[in-house]
């Protein structure tokens, strides 16, 4: 007997490619089922954080209207109490840990 649960995410990422291997992967999940909405922008994220109820928020770093650990610290003040994984095409431990001081709650390199 499967015990499915259904999460859904805000995926904050501008870059197409990057989104999609994000949604392949988890489709491959065989023990949960993602909802994903993405968006490429924070203003977009801070948009749909007013519109919708998420479970958890895969943000990139590096957005078009925000970068680094600022990217982070909007996103934590937007939404205190939801988890945020940073996604980072930095191969940068500190980054991700420092990424983690300011609030996410990991950090996975892309």
């Amino acid at each position: 007997m499967s015990d499915f649960r259904h999460i859904t995410l805000l995926l904050v990422e501008d870059n197409p490619g990057d989104a999609h291997l994000v949604r392949h992967d988890l489709g491959n999940e065989m023990l949960l089922s993602f909802d994903i909405v993405h968006v490429d922008t924070l203003a977009l994220a801070v948009k749909a954080l007013g519109h919708r109820r998420f479970d958890a928020v895969l943000l990139d770093l590096d957005l078009p209207d925000s970068s680094g650990l600022n990217t982070v610290r909007a996103m934590v003040e937007e939404a205190p109490d939801l988890p945020v994984i940073v996604l980072t095409g930095r191969d940068d431990i500190v980054l991700g840990i420092m990424a983690m001081h300011v609030g996410a709650q990991d950090f996975q390199v892309k």
